[in-house]
Parts: structure tokens; sequence; C-alpha cells
């Protein structure tokens, strides 16, 4: 009888044996699996980065550049789009809207850094990353935002697209109180 418990245990050893083996093996070729696929993966990734780079800097720089002013010919001359009755009457009030706006519109007048810049950051709204493009506009002091005319921030607001939030926010007034109160400390300082 020990013979064939022995015999038994060694049977039921030698399968476990084999269970083990073959699962290490099952993971080992998942796991090599696997790393073929994410390898396969990052190498479509890159291929297709290289592929549509530079397909991409163009359109990015095609999208960059102004329309050609009335009366001169467009970049792209040569391509004619036929324009269908139901997309010149959808465009016609759309371009007519543009027009008007794009005249009503103008960016503000860009000066040099100042020796010393206003933290823009205390106009409520306005922050780090906005705070660097307005600088990038040529605006740093709160002055020039305190004297922004209808038409700049109309430009600023579109640009920027912050949907009317210049005067929800009530730049100018916040810019008007901030350099109030920066030539207050500036007299106190110099005194």
């Amino acid at each position: 009888m020990s013979d064939k418990s022995d015999k038994e245990q060694k049977g039921q050893a030698e399968a476990v044996d084999a269970f083990a083996t073959a699962t290490a093996v099952g993971l080992a070729v998942a796991s090599r699996t696997m790393e073929m696929w994410f390898g396969a993966m990052s190498g479509f990734a890159r291929a297709s980065r290289e592929i549509l780079a530079p397909h991409m800097e163009a359109q990015l720089k095609e999208e960059a550049t102004p329309p050609a002013p009335k009366g001169e010919p467009a970049k792209d001359a040569g391509v004619v789009d036929f324009p269908t009755a139901k997309k010149a009457r959808a465009s016609a009030p759309a371009k007519a809207k543009a027009e008007a706006s794009a005249s009503a519109k103008r960016a503000p007048k860009p000066i040099e850094r100042p020796a010393t810049v206003d933290d823009l950051k205390q106009i409520t709204g306005v922050g780090p990353k906005l705070e660097e493009v307005l600088n990038g506009f040529g605006v740093w002091t709160y002055a020039q935002i305190a004297n922004l005319q209808a038409e700049e921030l109309a430009w600023l607001d579109d640009v920027l697209g912050l949907n009317g939030r210049i005067a929800t926010d009530k730049w100018l007034e916040q810019a008007q109180a901030l350099g109030q109160a920066g030539m207050g400390k500036r007299d106190v300082a110099a005194g």
C-alpha cells in the first residue's frame, strides 16, 4: 500500500510540476507577445509622426497665414471651389459678419518690455498663462489695459477666446484701480 501511495504522490508531484512548467512557459510566451505588440505599436506611432509631421507643419502654416486682401489672388489660386447655392446662401451672412467684425477689431499697440512690469495676474481672470500671452502681445502694464479701446478689447476677446470675460471681469476698471494703487505705493516709496 505504501508503494501505491508513494507512486500516487510522485504522480501528483509530477503533475503539479508539469502544470507549473506549462504556466511559466505560457506566461513567458504571453509576456513576449505583449512586448512585441507594444513595440510594434510604438514603432507605428513613431513612423506616423515622422510621416505626418511635414504635412501637419504645412497645415499649421497654412492656417496661420492671413487671407489675401481683396483684389489680390489667394495663394492657392489654382484650386477651384464650386459652391452650391445652399453653401452660398449660408456663407454670405457669415462672410459679411466676419468682415464687419474684422474691421471693428484691431490688436492693441504693443510696447517694448518696460523696466518694471505690472503683475497682470492681479486682474481677476488673468492667470499665469494668460499673462504670458498678453506679454507676448506687448501688453505689460495696468495702464495699457486701462487705456484699451473698444476695438482692441474686441480683438483680444476674440483672439484669446474669452467670450466676453474681459467685460464681465471688468479688466479696465481693475487695471485702473491697480494702477492707481501702484502709483500710490511708488509715491510712498519715493518720498
